[in-house]
């Protein structure tokens, strides 16, 4: 959980909102605090008219006194946006995760293949059976916790100064709760051995304010029962269902690392291809001190 400090920016004179801004860290004595208690995440979004003109330099000001008043020894943002890029690497911001977001068009699809997976999946992991959430059941929740967190955490860091998360009881249910106040509808599909373990899992979200699109979450498969197609057959099974029972929906989009070979493989034969780039980069915060000490906008004296 996050304690987040959000902004809206307007022109001088209050009428025309041309960005956005928010800074924040995890909330003291949660579970993820003393793993990443040096890290404040931030957002930064201005319209391109108004780039250039030092908003953003200026909002970092205000992420930097927070961090000395903190103690927070690293600033961590993220952007698929190329004009908010040049401004991380203008500031000395190292590019510590490259990803990239691909979509795949349902009219691209070889459903063939896919059922075939499907049914494939069945075959090679005997026993096992898929079980489709909206809310996760109490009686799953250890299990599904300690799964989602044990995966989440081998997703690729690339060079990204953050430690492991811990995906709570609080986490899941505030997910589920914010899904259902503006009506999104979040599938987590499981794959379930015959002796009760999680094997296999993605989650998927449909969104009413744009019915032609689904958002794919997390895939993940347990190490130990690797090499049975099931990441194939949950993200076939993930496909079947919006086929079947959403058929509003034009394409499915979904995020990885440049690094994550694996899923790469298996999103490019399903026809996912590039649709944008997108960048997490970091800054020290007394990098951070430098960088606006040399723009003026700092006091040294508050540096020092």
């Amino acid at each position: 959980m996050m304690d987040l400090v959000p902004f809206h920016i307007y022109t001088q004179d209050g009428i025309k909102q041309i960005g956005s801004f928010f800074y924040g860290s995890i909330k003291e004595g949660t579970e993820n605090y003393e793993g990443n208690k040096h890290v404040v995440q931030v957002e930064i979004e201005i319209l391109k008219k108004y780039q250039r003109q030092g908003i953003a330099t200026n909002l970092l000001k205000i992420v930097y006194d927070f961090c000395i008043e903190n103690d927070k020894k690293l600033v961590l943002g993220g952007t698929e946006e190329e004009g908010t890029r040049k401004f991380f690497n203008s500031i000395g911001a190292q590019e510590a995760l490259t990803g990239v977001e691909n979509r795949l068009y349902f009219t691209d699809v070889n459903w063939e293949m896919v059922e075939s997976w499907y049914n494939e999946g069945f075959e090679r992991a005997t026993g096992v059976k898929l079980e489709y959430y909206t809310r996760m059941p109490d009686e799953l929740l250890d299990k599904f916790l300690s799964f989602y967190t044990e995966t989440m955490n081998q997703a690729p860091r690339q060079d990204l100064d953050i430690n492991d998360i811990i995906f709570t009881k609080e986490m899941l249910r505030k997910e589920e709760e914010d899904a259902a106040k503006i009506g999104r509808i979040r599938i987590r599909i499981l794959a379930i051995e015959e002796n009760g373990d999680i094997s296999g899992f993605t989650e998927i979200v449909y969104l009413p304010e744009n019915k032609t699109e689904t958002k794919v979450g997390l895939t993940s498969v347990k190490k130990e029962y690797r090499g049975k197609g099931l990441g194939k057959l949950v993200k076939a099974a993930m496909l079947l269902k919006l086929k079947n029972e959403y058929p509003d929906v034009e394409y499915s989009s979904t995020d990885n690392a440049t690094d994550n070979a694996p899923m790469l493989d298996i999103n490019k034969r399903l026809g996912f291809k590039v649709h944008k780039e997108n960048v997490a980069a970091q800054i020290t915060t007394e990098a951070l001190g430098e960088y606006l000490k040399n723009k003026g906008i700092l006091n040294v004296g508050h540096y020092s």
